[in-house]
């Protein structure tokens, strides 16, 4: 085996390493990171363990007061990737919010956008909590595409 270490994977907006098993490390002529992975079959691939994104400063209330109006997503189904161009679109459910505070539920609608331009635009919110292998706080973006009813 192989030891891994704790490493940001983006620092400051900046990509600043790739996670590597040997055979990757080994193709691209770089170092490897020990982030081997393997299913109940097939060769070994690439995976993280306790992937995590660093909280922000405002809880999930202070996201949605900051961006007024909007879609609280509690649900995704479905995802789709454009591998080549970072074409993301998910199937969700959750709830419009107005001025900050939750209007009506809503459900089968979809929401998409480019994952280059998600990263750049996210805000973290203060609510991580750590419950499985990769965690997350809440999470603000804007200008994504909403469709459904």
């Amino acid at each position: 085996g192989a030891v891994n270490r704790r490493i940001a994977l983006v620092d400051k907006g900046v990509v600043t390493t790739w996670l590597h098993n040997a055979a990757s490390a080994r193709q691209l002529g770089m170092a490897l990171t020990g982030h081997a992975s393997r299913g109940s079959a097939g060769p070994a691939g690439v995976g993280t363990s306790n992937l995590t994104l660093e909280p922000g400063d405002r809880d999930l209330a202070g996201l949605m007061s900051d961006a007024g109006s909007g879609l609280l997503v509690t649900s995704m189904f479905g995802p789709s990737l454009n591998a080549n161009t970072g074409d993301w679109s998910v199937g969700c459910s959750g709830f419009w919010f107005e001025n900050g505070e939750i209007a009506y539920p809503v459900s089968e609608i979809t929401v998409a956008g480019a994952l280059p331009d998600i990263y750049a635009r996210l805000v973290p919110g203060s609510d991580l909590e750590s419950r499985g292998s990769a965690n997350s706080p809440s999470l603000l973006v804007d200008s994504l595409s909403i469709a459904g009813k």
